[in-house]
């Protein structure tokens, strides 16, 4: 699996998809006397951090097994 890994492209996914939770995963509150969660008055359904922290431990190696498997399956 070690040969399978690019470091950098991995970190660049973790953090896109850190930036994407950030962005799609706001609780959006239309009153105007919004409670602050986190100090910035946004509101997260899931905060950001625990979303990239499972995708790189979960998601990513997973997603290798998966095409190991696919591609061991598969050869002729």
């Amino acid at each position: 699996m070690r040969l399978l890994t690019s470091t950098s492209v991995e970190e660049a996914v973790v953090r896109r998809v850190f930036e994407k939770a950030k962005i799609f995963g706001q609780d959006v509150n239309l009153q105007k006397n919004s409670t602050e969660a986190n100090g910035t008055g946004i509101q997260y359904k899931v905060e950001p951090s625990v979303v990239s922290m499972l995708y790189q431990q979960w998601v990513i190696p997973l997603t290798k097994r998966v095409e190991v498997d696919y591609l061991l399956r598969h050869s002729y």
